[in-house]
């Protein structure tokens, strides 16, 4: 019986010690100190993706919160200020399309004496799509609107923001209503 638990520790023994002399093999050991770089760059890397993504995403939001309060803000006193606000976060062809209405609106403003006032709540705007140069974000907006004719109506909107990245600025390209 004596021999057979001598064969078993001598058998114990052998594994660990071939275990321990494998890492101190210089391969072995440049292996493993590769991997652990690998490990800690990827890991390093994520984090930074992630921090840089969550800045692209608040700066695609407040583009999408302020124009969507200033394209439903609209006043018949002073019709321009509403309109260069708009227009300075817009893209050349938004701007085009928007310039082509916008004698009509202003007109209709000044007829009717209208004063509409857009606010997006804090939590009322959601990114729909991003990548790196194109967004669409989903907006709800307030509207209180009062003429001297008609009194004052709130409605709530929902509208679609594209935004296209134009030399490192996020700007606006459409703007559509939805649901």
């Amino acid at each position: 019986m004596m021999a057979i638990d001598e064969i078993e520790t001598d058998d114990e023994v052998e594994p660990t010690a071939s275990r321990v002399r494998a890492w101190r093999e210089p391969v072995n050991l440049v292996i493993a100190l590769l991997v652990t770089l690998l490990i800690a760059l990827l890991g390093t890397s994520a984090y930074l993706w992630q921090d840089r993504q969550t800045d692209l995403d608040q700066g695609v939001v407040e583009v999408a919160r302020e124009h969507a309060e200033s394209f439903f803000s609209l006043d018949h006193r002073d019709p321009d200020r509403s309109n260069d606000t708009m227009l300075a976060l817009s893209t050349a062809d938004f701007q085009k399309s928007y310039e082509a209405r916008r004698d009509q609106v202003v007109a209709q403003l000044k007829e009717k004496e209208v004063v509409v006032t857009a606010s997006v709540p804090e939590d009322g705007a959601a990114i729909e799509f991003l990548d790196e140069e194109r967004a669409e974000v989903l907006v709800a907006v307030n509207v209180t609107t009062a003429s001297r004719s008609q009194g004052s109506d709130d409605q709530r909107y929902r509208a679609r923001v594209e935004l296209s990245r134009v030399n490192g600025a996020w700007l606006v390209s459409a703007i559509n209503q939805v649901g």
